[in-house]
């Protein structure tokens, strides 16, 4: 039965569930309303909750939970939801009766009666006909949209990122899309590798078996072949021919082999005798080829030698008649070398005497030279002077606008300052200015503040004085409750003393006729009997206990008013803070460096005038500075100035030491002069002649040297002449030498190789002729015996490959059965197109393979936008409540959806932490609860718009509290929730009563008193 009329449930009918008895019915109004159940803790708030969590899913998530965490079995779990002390035999049992008539019961089974068609399950009861999703799991469902459990474990934020994407995929059919994912992306994807591989399987088996029979075609046409061209030879042949072949071996070598007697053996055995002999024939052969090689060298080489023997004995004669020739060129040598000493004597005197006419001519010339120079070197240097004089002038104005440009700059910078401690103190007057407004807009705030703050002590006080009072009531209280006591203990000790008058075989009380075991028992029994049937007792201890509870009622309410006393005193503090702060300020300016004892205000002009003057006044000077250097570059002219300054100072340096070299150059001239005394007497035109005439002794002195310097030329080139012609003979004598002994030792080489070919005596060609005819005779018949050794064996191989060949020709006939083929032929292209259907379903199922892959990726891509259009609501509406009631915002939580081995998960993030790491159990709480009123509005898939509560302002202060409650207040007037909540603070019951009366809001209140023999007994008002 589905529709869209809300639904709200009326009675709740409890059978030996927890700490409930039997036939316990609570009536609760079907409309939309808040319920409170109240009550000390162990007496069945939770209980009273959870049995309609069992009634409707059949499981308790708090107790199983804990089961699974303990490793309790299921039915433990069941044996625990039946009430201790409950008949035995019997069975816990809950029905829930809803507005439209309709029963859910469960004791052992689910059954639902009633209603105008019968209904097959919960999910058809409470569905909506607006929700069009599909409820995965009931339980989960409900857990995050109707239930929330004080047990922390079962927070949103406590419960791993896989159990939470658990719980919410029951809102949303998430495990289906899950199940979905999986399927057509892991699993088909591992179902096409496994038939990929199996395909890929089938083909190497196919391939393999054709090539079989391709390989036993092969060997048997073969071996047809074989046989149809030779005859075959039987072991007892073959081994006949192996020991004929090794009687012509032994006959040709000397060395006849042992034969085994099997004959493939003995085949061998000749086969690789003859290999062997082959070789060494080859090898004896090469070695009497290099011996003729080293006989023709040694024949060669002895003539040789023979020659060279001859040419040494013509060489050192040769050598000796050219020693004997160089000796006598030698002398001559010497008597050249002392006419040419004697030559060069004369011309040296001749040539000192010319150099000092030389000398003396060059002095005269020097002095006419420097006379011509002097003249305009002078000019030069009063020239340099002047561009001196004039670059100094200049550099010297340059330095004078520098400086000033200097001073204005300083100017400029003082003015700056003055201009930014002008500019901080007007920042600071207005400071001033706006911290005065500040405290004359803050004061009606800071009035309102000190009489708020004053209202909250005055009921600070009240609160006190009423604890005191409340205190001295309960006093009062406990000593009236002790008087009672002691006077039901006084008739109590009435029957006590009977007891010593009742024998040990009574068993009934005198009194009443109470069966009792012991006596201590029936002492018990009259202390409970006193007290029951003083009434004043039992109302006094209710009173008692009810003081005490109202107490801590009073004591938390104070402390909460000390908390907001705390928080107003603060705010009244920085109001006065700011008020003070701002008279401070106003005080304290006038003082101020700058200020002038001014105070803020007329500062405030003064300093905009005198900020004015200054800016102008830097403006003029920098107009100034513009008109002394224009380009800024000022300072840059002035290292060029300094550099055609030093540059003219060189110049002039350069001049003047010029001047000073012309006067040296004459001054060193006229002392030549002055030092040959002996041509002192010589002008310029007598040593002009002197000097003709000493050329002319001159050249007839080079002359004679010339002569005796070409004969004593002459003979050194005879002298090394004939020393180079002794030296070549003795050098050919040598060489010759040499080669002689490069000969010898050619030659013994020779005589090595004939040793090493094995041939006797000196070389000869008869020896070696020898040889040449022995090796032949060998490497000719080897051959033959070698074929004849490979014939034997084939012959043999023939006759053994017969039997083969028919085992080869029953496996090809068996093969063509089991293809079922007409022939071989057919059998092989049977075999091909087997691998070809094979190979062809290996191409369909990696094709198939890629299409489900992209088809997963398709799904996964889908996935995400499913899971985010999941997540995103949530996150919003969680949000949005939170702020609604929350007094810590800034700690926010978020849900975020994420995919790892292709399972979803959720993770729930507090300032890029896990929440559970960040929240305090307040701040747990009220996510919780937040959570899953954004869950119960974001998913309205039940017509049962409920919220079941488990304690849940137990971690909250009184401002939480009380902004929840209005929190509640839409959600069951517009929304029409049905509202069941537990408290263990009977205040706060009456609290939330107030508060819903105040909104005119349905009210019932549920009083768990005690637990009685029937279990709980309680209260409806």
């Amino acid at each position: 039965m589905t529709g869209t009329e809300p639904l709200f449930l009326r009675q709740i009918a409890v059978s030996n569930f927890r700490s409930f008895g039997e036939a316990k019915s609570i009536m609760v109004r079907p409309v939309p309303g808040v319920t409170v159940i109240a009550g000390a803790n162990g007496l069945g708030k939770t209980s009273l909750l959870e049995a309609i969590e069992w009634a409707l899913t059949g499981t308790v998530r708090r107790l199983a939970a804990s089961a699974a965490t303990a490793g309790v079995t299921g039915k433990d779990v069941e044996k625990a939801l039946t009430r201790e002390g409950a008949p035995t035999g019997s069975h816990h049992r809950v029905q829930l009766l809803f507005d439209n008539e309709v029963s859910v019961t469960r004791e052992w089974d689910l059954e639902i009666t009633g209603g105008e068609t019968p209904i097959r399950s919960v999910e058809e009861l409470l569905t909506s006909s607006d929700w069009h999703r599909q409820i995965d799991d009931l339980s989960a469902y409900l857990a995050t949209t109707h239930f929330l459990s004080q047990a922390a474990g079962l927070r949103l934020t406590a419960r791993s990122p896989k159990d939470r994407w658990k719980d919410l995929s029951g809102l949303t059919g998430g495990l289906a899309v899950d199940e979905m994912v999986n399927r057509l992306g892991v699993g088909a994807t591992k179902a096409f590798n496994r038939e990929v591989e199996k395909a890929e399987g089938d083909v190497a088996a196919a391939a393999r078996r054709l090539e079989y029979f391709r390989r036993i075609l092969r060997e048997i046409a073969q071996a047809d072949a074989l046989l149809g061209a030779q005859s075959a030879l039987s072991p007892a042949e073959a081994l006949e021919q192996a020991h004929a072949i090794a009687a012509e071996f032994g006959a040709l070598t000397g060395q006849r082999p042992d034969l085994p007697a099997m004959a493939v053996e003995a085949l061998a055995v000749v086969a690789e005798a003859v290999r062997q002999a082959r070789a060494q024939a080859e090898l004896r052969d090469r070695a009497i080829q290099a011996a003729a090689r080293a006989l023709q060298s040694w024949i060669a080489q002895g003539d040789a030698i023979r020659r060279m023997d001859e040419d040494i004995q013509a060489g050192e004669a040769a050598t000796e008649a050219a020693a004997a020739e160089a000796n006598g060129k030698a002398a001559l040598e010497v008597q050249a070398r002392s006419v040419l000493e004697a030559a060069q004597g004369g011309c040296a005197s001749v040539s000192q005497y010319r150099d000092r006419l030389d000398s003396r001519l060059s002095a005269f010339r020097q002095i006419q030279e420097v006379d011509k120079e002097r003249g305009p070197c002078s000019e030069a240097i009063n020239e340099a002077v002047a561009e001196h004089g004039r670059i100094e002038s200049e550099k010297q104005r340059l330095e004078r606008d520098l400086e000033r440009v200097r001073g204005i700059d300083d100017e400029v910078a003082a003015h700056n300052k003055d201009l930014t401690a002008d500019r901080a103190l007007k920042l600071r007057a207005s400071k001033v200015l706006e911290a005065e407004e500040r405290a004359r807009e803050i004061q009606p705030e800071l009035a309102v503040a000190r009489d708020r703050r004053r209202l909250l002590e005055a009921r600070h006080n009240g609160l006190t004085r009423e604890l005191d009072d409340l205190d001295a009531g309960l006093k009062d209280a406990e000593a009236r409750l002790e008087e009672l006591r002691t006077t039901a203990t006084k008739r109590a000790g009435l029957v006590t003393e009977l007891l010593g008058q009742l024998h040990a075989h009574e068993t009934d009380c005198p009194f009443c006729q109470t069966p009792f075991k012991t006596h201590d028992e029936l002492a018990g029994l009259a202390q409970q009997a006193a007290e029951k049937q003083d009434p004043a007792l039992g109302e006094t201890a209710a009173q008692l206990k009810e003081m005490r509870h109202r107490r801590d009622g009073l004591k938390a309410t104070r402390t909460e008013l000390d908390r907001t006393i705390t928080v107003a005193k603060a705010v009244e503090t920085e109001h006065t803070g700011v008020v003070e702060n701002a008279a401070e300020m106003v005080s304290a300016f006038p003082h101020l460096p700058g200020a002038g004892g001014r105070p803020a205000r007329e500062a405030l002009d003064w300093l905009s005038h005198r900020i004015a003057h200054l800016e102008g006044e830097c403006e003029r000077l920098k107009v100034e500075r513009r008109l002394l250097d224009p380009d800024g570059k000022l300072s840059a002219r002035l290292p060029g100035i300094l550099s055609r300054l030093d540059e003219a100072g060189k110049t002039l340096e350069r001049e003047r030491g010029r001047g000073n070299a012309l006067d040296q150059r004459r001054g060193e001239a006229i002392g030549v002069l002055v030092a040959d005394t002996e041509l002192a007497a010589f002008d310029e035109a007598a040593t002009n002649d002197a000097l003709e005439k000493a050329l002319r002794d001159l050249a007839d002195a080079a002359t004679g040297e010339t002569l005796a310097q070409a004969m004593l030329n002459s003979a050194i080139r005879d002298r090394q002449t004939a020393d180079a012609q002794r030296r070549r003979c003795a050098e050919h004598v040598d060489l010759l030498r040499r080669d002689r002994e490069e000969l010898e030792r050619q030659r013994l080489a020779a005589r090595t190789g004939w040793e090493e070919a094995g041939l006797p005596g000196e070389p000869s060609e008869l020896a070696l002729s020898a040889a040449q005819r022995e090796t032949g005779r060998r490497t000719e018949r080897l051959p033959h015996l070698s074929d004849r050794c490979d014939a034997t064996a084939k012959g043999l191989e023939r006759w053994q490959s017969n039997e083969s060949v028919q085992n080869l020709k029953i496996e090809r006939e068996r093969t063509i059965r089991e293809e079922k083929a007409a022939n071989a032929e057919d059998c092989e292209k049977r075999l091909e197109q087997h691998v070809f259907k094979c190979q062809r379903r290996v191409d369909t199922c990696r094709r198939a393979r890629r299409l489900a892959g992209t088809a997963a990726d398709t799904i996964k891509s889908e996935h995400k936008g499913f899971l985010e259009e999941v997540i995103n609501p949530l996150n919003n509406l969680t949000d949005a409540f939170s702020r609604a009631w929350s007094f810590f915002p800034e700690f926010s939580t978020e849900l975020a959806t994420g995919i790892s081995n292709s399972q979803t998960h959720v993770k729930a993030q507090a300032l890029g932490h896990p929440a559970n790491l960040i929240h305090s159990e307040g701040q747990a709480g009220v996510f919780s609860l937040s959570f899953l009123l954004a869950a119960s509005t974001a998913y309205p898939w039940s017509r049962w718009r409920a919220l079941l509560l488990d304690d849940p302002l137990q971690y909250n202060d009184i401002l939480h509290k009380a902004a929840f409650l209005d929190l509640l207040r839409p959600l069951v007037a517009e929304r029409n929730y049905q509202v069941f909540l537990s408290t263990h603070d009977l205040e706060e019951a009456r609290f939330i009563g107030r508060k819903c009366k105040n909104a005119r809001l349905p009210f019932t209140l549920i009083q768990l008193r005690a637990i009685g023999d029937n279990g709980v007994e309680y209260d409806i008002e």
